[in-house]
């Protein structure tokens, strides 16, 4: 299903890669349906695994779009830590998904235990297991993400950006 097609009222669990593909322009959806949170008419919700990860991978197309790292850009970051320094949109991202209305979840050690029986189960990497296991706890049923992975997982409704496909 389309993420322009989420009912209001409802609350959604948010991938990473939806505030990527906002933050670099690339789903008008993706930011319509983050909007649409923001405002209230739908729940979002982000995971402290989802928060870390998007400032991570913010700060990694930073470094890279300022011709700053080599191929491996989490290596070239860490054995030149000074150019950490210089780098500042990740962290305004970042700020700004804090101040967005969007809810934040802390992922706790019942999580864990149950993400790793989802990672079985589901062929899934560590992240996602860590976020449907936080899904579950809060019985939240929506998921706002590009990936098909989480196709296995048959009480979740997958919400994806049609404009991507």
């Amino acid at each position: 299903m389309s993420l322009a097609r989420i009912s209001g009222g409802r609350t959604v669990l948010i991938d990473t890669n939806i505030l990527l593909y906002h933050a670099q322009g690339a789903s008008a959806e993706a930011s319509a349906f983050l909007e649409r949170c923001c405002s209230g008419e739908i729940t979002g919700l982000l995971t402290s695994v989802v928060l870390a990860e998007f400032g991570h991978r913010r700060m990694i197309l930073e470094a890279a779009a300022a011709g700053l790292v080599t191929s491996n850009p989490a290596r070239s970051l860490a054995q030149k830590p000074h150019l950490i320094r210089t780098l500042s949109a990740q962290a305004e991202a970042v700020r700004n998904l804090l101040d967005s209305g969007l809810i934040f979840e802390t992922v706790q050690k019942e999580d864990f235990i149950l993400a790793l029986e989802l990672q079985r189960e589901h062929a899934l990497l560590t992240n996602d297991s860590l976020n449907l296991a936080v899904a579950r706890r809060l019985v939240i049923r929506d998921l706002a993400t590009a990936d098909r992975h989480f196709e296995t997982v048959l009480d979740l409704t997958i919400h994806r950006p049609a404009d991507l496909d």
